[in-house]
């Protein structure tokens, strides 16, 4: 049959419990993937049949458990960061617990106090809660990046024209042809190590506006365990939000 005709995905069973989604695509390997949502995905050639993608799959089968239950806890996780009762929100790394009172008329924010944050609402409503929860994250965002902005500026010739902390869905950082950076608010949650390399990953991005080897080996000269840390990123940043 054609490569153009074959059948593009299909759903195979790794166990009684667990399907795997074959995809084709135009590669020379097979790859492993465990979605944040646990979905199994397994990216294969044109020219692999399905029966070579099972054996693939069942041949790294402890891989896929351990890191489907991983993706499964944080998901579960994430579901229980809203509260009306309040609750544990991670704040650079930490897990910090907050309690909500409700207090009709007054206006939605969040105070710090001894063991951690007190939220008051103006209306019992779990938007509201998220609301204000992500506004506190976001100007924890803007404190903690201006401080290791300055912490790392030494380190370049030229500082960036302008950064802000936005709400993008997709992308942890950017920097603009401008040398402007954005900021993800939802930094704000990961270990400060970590936010610390989407720091020095952007300004990196000043001197080269790409990805090359120039590129990571100025990352590297700042940062040399920078791949670890991205690994973190990677590997732990669905966890960092509250949706």
């Amino acid at each position: 049959m054609a490569a153009g005709k074959r059948e593009r995905e299909v759903e195979l069973a790794l166990t009684e419990q667990v399907m795997a989604q074959v995809i084709w695509r135009k590669r020379r390997t097979m790859t492993l993937r465990v979605e944040p949502d646990g979905r199994v995905r397994i990216l294969v050639p044109w020219h692999a049949r399905s029966q070579d993608a099972l054996r693939f799959a069942q041949a790294h089968l402890d891989w896929i458990l351990r890191h489907r239950e991983g993706a499964l806890a944080r998901q579960r996780a994430r579901r229980g960061l809203i509260s009306l009762s309040g609750g544990e929100i991670p704040v650079l790394g930490e897990l910090t617990p907050y309690r909500v009172e409700v207090l009709p008329g007054y206006k939605d924010e969040v105070h710090t106090e001894a063991g951690g944050l007190c939220v008051t609402l103006g209306a019992a409503q779990e938007q509201q809660l998220r609301e204000a929860l992500e506004a506190y994250l976001k100007a924890v965002a803007k404190e903690t990046i201006a401080r290791r902005i300055g912490v790392y500026q030494p380190y370049f010739t030229c500082a960036p024209r302008s950064w802000r902390v936005g709400s993008a869905k997709t992308r942890w950082g950017s920097c603009s042809g401008q040398n402007r950076l954005n900021f993800c608010w939802r930094i704000a949650m990961a270990p400060l190590p970590v936010l610390d390399y989407l720091v020095v990953h952007e300004m990196s991005h000043m001197e080269h506006h790409d990805h090359s080897p120039a590129f990571w080996a100025k990352v590297a000269q700042i940062l040399p365990d920078y791949a670890q840390r991205r690994r973190i990123l990677r590997e732990q940043g669905s966890m960092w939000g509250l949706n």
